[in-house]
């Protein structure tokens, strides 16, 4: 037997074999350490736990509601990352590594849904931009649309004057999220032009979203022209 790995007895008296120290220790004589053991005379365990990856990458914000209730003043937003446990790097020292998070979750609050207090229109100053005609607005963002159920203007004729109706007395009433496109439409009845230089929504505060018009920087709007959807894309207070 291998004197640095026996007891004191050095051998079984009944069997004959080394008897070996540690646990650890093996072979015949006693002189060398077992599997998953390291470090002769001591023979220590040898320990190899399950192993986790490396945390994903973030996954997308997503929506966990959003506005659209009237006086809704935001919404929670989730994202999530993930990470695999092997336990095929575990031996029989090691832990396994199925009790660990593999799920990591974020959440945040945006306070970003504000109603819609006022929409506008601005006539150019022009001797044409009036119309004997009835204007109706709408506003939508995503799938929500609201229109107004009566004209929001019968007949505007203020030259350079901007227009303003609370859409609520209208019947449309739309709370939106001022960080994603929002849309606005103006629809006439007339055959004469109403010509406009500036359109768009208040919400509180005096801040506001408004269509940019490219040059020549008016917009003529009758019965069979340019009546539809327009982008809010200028954001402001």
């Amino acid at each position: 037997c291998n004197a640095d790995g026996v007891t004191p007895n050095i051998c079984n008296p009944n069997t004959g074999h080394c008897e070996c120290l540690y646990e650890g220790i093996g072979g015949s004589r006693c002189d060398e350490c077992k599997p998953t053991y390291s470090n002769f005379p001591l023979c220590a365990a040898v320990i190899e736990d399950g192993t986790l990856t490396e945390w994903s990458s973030w996954s997308p914000w997503e929506k966990l509601s959003q506005c659209g209730v009237y006086d809704t003043q935001g919404y929670h937003e989730q994202r999530i990352r993930s990470r695999d446990c092997d336990d095929e790097t575990r031996n029989i020292h090691g832990k396994s590594c199925m009790d660990e998070e593999t799920i990591d979750t974020e959440t945040r609050y945006r306070p970003v849904c504000k109603n819609i207090k006022k929409v506008y229109i601005t006539l150019r100053n022009t001797g044409s931009a009036d119309t004997s005609g009835k204007i109706w607005t709408g506003i939508k963002q995503g799938a929500t649309t609201c229109y107004t159920r009566k004209p929001t203007w019968d007949a505007p004729g203020r030259k350079a004057v901007r227009l303003e109706r609370n859409p609520m007395d209208y019947g449309c009433t739309l709370n939106v999220d001022v960080t994603q496109p929002l849309y606005m439409s103006i629809q006439s009845d007339s055959g004469n032009d109403l010509t406009l230089i500036d359109f768009g929504v208040f919400f509180e505060n005096s801040e506001y979203k408004k269509h940019t018009i490219p040059n020549p920087y008016y917009l003529e709007i009758d019965q069979g022209k340019n009546n539809g959807w327009y982008e809010l894309d200028y954001h402001g207070l």
